[in-house]
């Protein structure tokens, strides 16, 4: 009887040190990349999502390193939203992301 536990708790034990091991989480994207993402989403669809707004304090970032490239893109930022603001799908929000993108 001993036997068949002693058994019984190496096969369970077997069982689960055997499981396949969960994927590691995908790293999260850099701001760089986050901004080109929401930038392709916006010209491809016309819309202007809040995920826009979190673009700002991206560029204000770049401002630092990049003062010429962040003022610009801040202006365009400003410009998109004000094009995009509750509406539908516009192809002036698509024309505007799709300026930004080359910016970037």
């Amino acid at each position: 009887m001993a036997r068949f536990f002693l058994a019984l708790l190496m096969g369970v034990l077997a069982f689960t040190a055997c499981a396949p091991k969960a994927p590691p989480p995908a790293p999260p994207l850099s701001p760089a990349d986050h901004a080109k993402t929401t930038l392709t989403l916006a010209s491809e669809n016309g819309i202007v999502g809040s995920d826009v707004l979190a673009l700002r304090s991206y560029f204000e970032g770049l401002k630092k390193t990049e003062p010429a490239k962040g003022e610009a893109l801040l202006k365009d930022l400003d410009a998109l939203i004000q094009v995009g603001a509750g509406r539908s799908a516009s192809p002036k929000v698509k024309a505007k992301a799709k300026e930004m993108l080359g910016k970037l």
